[in-house]
C-alpha cells in the first residue's frame, strides 16, 4: 500500500483492540498490517521510542519502535540516512480526528536497493489499480463485490473523487519508474572510480563537488567527463546532494 492510501484523510481508524489497530481506506482496502517499501530519509528519538520516516513516490509513513522492538531498533539504527528499506509490520495508530497519526509497529527493516524499491511502486500500483477498479464499481453498482468492499462501503462510504484522487496517486508513482533515463556513462572505467572516491572522502556534508574535480583533474580527466558521471548517478540514484556543491553515497 503507497503512503497516500494509509494517510488519506477519508480513511477511518479502528482502535478498539489495542493490539490490532485497523485502517478503513476509501481504495477498499481493510489494513491491520503492510509491505512498505522506500527511502529512509530521518531516524530521531521522542520519549521511549524511536521514530524513523520512509518516503515513497506519494508521501511518507512513520515506523515508530519502542524498547520492545530491539531488533527492528537495532536494525534501524544500523542504517545511514537516506538509504532503500524494506519494512514489514502492523498498523498502530495513536489519536483521534485531525491529531490522529498513522505509524507502522514494525516487524523487520531489511536495507534493499533500488530495484526492489522500483519492482515494489510497479507491483503496489497494479493492485492499488486493481482494488481501485473493484471500488469504483462496487459505488457504482452499490453491490460490493467482496466482504472488504462491503466494510469500506459501510465504514468510510467513500466517494468516486476519493477513487480519482488514489489512483492518480499509483499512477504517478508507476510513471516515475517508467520515465527513469537509461543515462549513457561515457567512460565505464571512470563510473566506479567516482563512486569511490566520493564513499572515501565523505565527510558529514558528503565531499565538495570542487574537490572531486580538482581530483581528476589531476589524474587528466576533463571536468564534464567527471560531471557526466555525477549526472549519472544521480539519475541511478547511486549518489544524491544533501546541499548544493556536495555529493554523498545513497
Amino acid at each position: 500500500m503507497f503512503a497516500a492510501e494509509l494517510l488519506h484523510p477519508g480513511a477511518v481508524a479502528d482502535t478498539s483492540k489495542p493490539s490490532a489497530h485497523v485502517i478503513y481506506t476509501p481504495g477498499g482496502s481493510v489494513c491491520r498490517a503492510l509491505f512498505f517499501c522506500g527511502v529512509l530519509t530521518e531516524l530521531w528519538e521522542k520519549d521511549d521510542y524511536l521514530l524513523a520516516r520512509l518516503a515513497d513516490p506519494t508521501g511518507a509513513v512513520t515506523v515508530r519502535m519502542g524498547r520492545q522492538d530491539l531488533v527492528a531498533r537495532e536494525s534501524f539504527e544500523s542504517l545511514e540516512c537516506p538509504a532503500f528499506v524494506t519494512c514489514s509490520g502492523r498498523v498502530g495508530i495513536t489519536g483521534s480526528g485531525p491529531g490522529r497519526q498513522v505509524f507502522i509497529r514494525p516487524f523487520y527493516i531489511y536495507p534493499a536497493n533500488r530495484e526492489i524499491r522500483d519492482i515494489w511502486i510497479i507491483k503496489t500500483a497494479e493492485i492499488t489499480l486493481s482494488r481501485l477498479i473493484a471500488m469504483e464499481a462496487a459505488i457504482q453498482s452499490g453491490r460490493p463485490g467482496t466482504p472488504d468492499e462491503g466494510q469500506v462501503m459501510r465504514i468510510v462510504r467513500p466517494s468516486l473523487h476519493d477513487i480519482s484522487e488514489l489512483a492518480k496517486s499509483a499512477l504517478s508513482a508507476l510513471e516515475q519508474v517508467r520515465a527513469q533515463p537509461v543515462v549513457a556513462v561515457p567512460d565505464t572505467d571512470l563510473r566506479p572510480a567516482v563512486l569511490s572516491l566520493i564513499a572515501d572522502l565523505s565527510g558529514q556534508k558528503g565531499v565538495p563537488v570542487e574537490e572531486l574535480l580538482h581530483f581528476f583533474k589531476g589524474k587528466g580527466v576533463t571536468e564534464s567527463a567527471v560531471l557526466d558521471v555525477v549526472r549519472g548517478l544521480i539519475a541511478e540514484d547511486e549518489i544524491y546532494q544533501p546541499q548544493k556543491g556536495y555529493l554523498k553515497i545513497l
